[in-house]
């Protein structure tokens, strides 16, 4: 939530390494899914970092946001999903970390070709971090 902004679209990914392992332990496919547009129905009001710290340790977004008039309703912008292809994960109870950062880097791929379907009103770039 923290990292929404007019220049680009980001996704926290690389660091997310649990959530692949957890994959490959229960050998659960993973589809990767941007919704184009999402980010961009509301304005993020930018709050001082310690906030975001707070926010960590509540396991809680303290998030301040605003739409059409200052309130929460929505701007009237464009939406379209795209899903990618499958990524196929085998079936593993003690994956290797190698195991987990090549189908890491599978998500990764995936994710880049759905951002590469992106519609022509969607003009940011996507950085993966």
């Amino acid at each position: 939530m923290y990292l929404v902004n007019d220049e680009s679209e980001k996704i926290f990914l690389k660091s997310r390494h649990n959530t692949i392992k957890n994959a490959i332990i229960n050998g659960a496919h993973i589809i990767p899914a941007v919704f184009f547009g999402n980010s961009s129905i509301f304005n993020v009001v930018r709050l001082p970092t310690f906030v975001e710290r707070i926010s960590r340790r509540l396991k809680a977004s303290l998030v301040l946001f605003t739409g059409r008039f200052w309130l929460s309703i929505p701007f009237r912008k464009p939406l379209k999903m795209v899903s990618g292809r499958v990524v196929k994960v085998t079936k593993n109870d003690n994956p290797t970390n190698e195991e987990v950062e090549k189908v890491m880097q599978d998500v990764i791929a995936s994710l880049n070709e759905v951002w590469a379907k992106k519609p022509e009103w969607e003009t940011r770039p996507l950085i993966i971090t």
